[in-house]
């Protein structure tokens, strides 16, 4: 479990699982790899925290410093992040003016000040300063645009919020105000809601190689329509005809055997003559599901292919479309730009040659040589890539999808309403 956390709102209820600090695991670590932190147990952590990092707080006890007189001066800062699963808060300082956030002395190793000057230029300090975690318990939050700290805090019912994926509620400060007006009023102690801190959206530095959202959105992918003929993959079917025939024939001989036990099971219940009979007390024969065409295997799929392609690459089109001068294209010759064996195999992995190799293929309808660099350019690759290329699954076509269907609904509804006020309007008339 991380030690701290930035985070201002609360997307899960993660800090109240047990964690890897329990007292069990404790026992089998070492002495010196025990952490410094106490562990706190789940019942005594903090479900929905009213402080969060960027509110202002202030110490209920202890003492930064001392003024004058001699009083003491309790700590004040702003939440720099928190620890939900120990209950702790680290804060910063308001200011470089006003520097009261609750600090620990770090000792470390020290350094030279000036390496390349040598050891006559001196060391670094050793010692530094470090946020100082405080327990939940101990700050007060402070009132935005007034003077106050709360006493104690009060909540709204929490709720999760679909919209902004997280918790949500409000908090309100009981504060007592000793100002004269609120004396005189009666008003000493008063119930203000305290906003949650706000904090502006970062913006992004813009330069002139970046590019406007407006043509980033804009669709500018046209998918290339071929003139030559395509063969692209297809799916895998549900079955193949050999599996539909072996699946009609043991169908034929499911039904032999269903007829068998219906009759012999008919055969074995035997009903008196003027007996009343109950349909629930019938003898039930099971009997096994009917059989189906299996889907093809992966060898069965690749040999579909390999036919598909023999019969697309002899087909009368294609050998036309060659002869006028065409090109051809399947999704095995992306297959053919490299050998399938390696260097080490005796296989030449070298770059393609820039012109052409032709378009001859085998009687399996494979290229007969690899594809040049003209060839490879010639090739569609948006074709193959289609469902990368339209991402049908993203925020922004779904989006689209659901505004097209909201409008097809509204206007569906708006017509109904139409046809209900004509109907209205044609039987106040007949009523007259």
């Amino acid at each position: 479990m991380s030690s701290g956390s930035s985070r201002r709102v609360l997307r899960s209820l993660d800090h109240m699982r047990p964690g890897e600090n329990t007292k069990f695991i404790r026992k089998l670590r070492p002495s010196y790899m025990q952490p410094a932190v106490p562990y706190v147990q789940p019942k005594d952590r903090i479900k929905f925290w009213n402080i969060v990092p960027g509110d202002h707080v202030r110490l209920r006890t202890g003492a930064v410093d001392h003024d004058e007189q001699g009083r003491p001066i309790r700590g004040e800062g702003i939440v720099d992040r928190v620890d939900r699963a120990t209950n702790r808060i680290w804060l910063r300082d308001l200011s470089d003016e006003h520097k009261l956030a609750p600090k620990n002395i770090r000792h470390a190793i020290p350094r030279m000040v000036d390496p390349e000057g040598g050891p006559d230029k001196g060391f670094s300090g050793n010692t530094n300063t470090v946020a100082r975690p405080v327990h939940y318990s101990k700050v007060m939050l402070k009132v935005p645009d007034s003077d106050l700290f709360a006493s104690r805090i009060e909540t709204s019912k929490p709720y999760w919020d679909k919209r902004r994926n997280m918790f949500a509620w409000k908090r309100f400060a009981i504060v007592k105000d000793l100002s004269e007006e609120a004396v005189r009023s009666g008003n000493v102690v008063r119930r203000v809601e305290v906003p949650w801190p706000h904090y502006p959206e970062k913006k992004r530095a813009f330069s002139q190689n970046m590019a406007d959202y407006a043509t980033v959105n804009k669709e500018t992918w046209i998918p290339w329509v071929p003139e030559d003929p395509v063969l692209l993959p297809s799916r895998r079917a549900r079955s193949t005809a050999a599996g539909e025939q072996l699946a009609a024939e043991r169908r034929v001989q499911w039904e032999e055997k269903r007829k068998r036990i219906l009759s012999s099971a008919a055969a074995d219940l035997e009903t008196p003559a003027g007996a009343q009979t109950y349909a629930g007390f019938q003898l039930r024969a099971k009997v096994s599901p009917p059989p189906i065409a299996q889907a093809p295997s992966p060898a069965e799929h690749i040999g579909s292919e390999r036919e598909r392609l023999a019969e697309f690459a002899n087909s009368e089109e294609t050998q036309r479309h060659i002869e006028e001068g065409g090109q051809v294209f399947a999704a095995s010759d992306y297959l053919d730009t490299a050998p399938l064996y390696g260097p080490a195999a005796g296989g030449d992995w070298s770059a393609p040659s820039d012109a052409s190799t032709g378009t001859e293929r085998a009687a399996d309808g494979r290229r007969m040589s690899a594809p040049g660099m003209s060839d490879l350019h010639s090739m569609p690759l948006e074709l193959l890539m289609g469902d990368e290329l339209s991402n049908m699954h993203g925020l922004k076509w779904r989006i689209r999808r659901f505004n097209a269907r909201r409008a097809s609904e509204k206007e569906a509804k708006a017509a109904e309403e139409a046809e209900r006020a004509e109907l209205l309007k044609e039987l106040k008339v007949l009523q007259i």
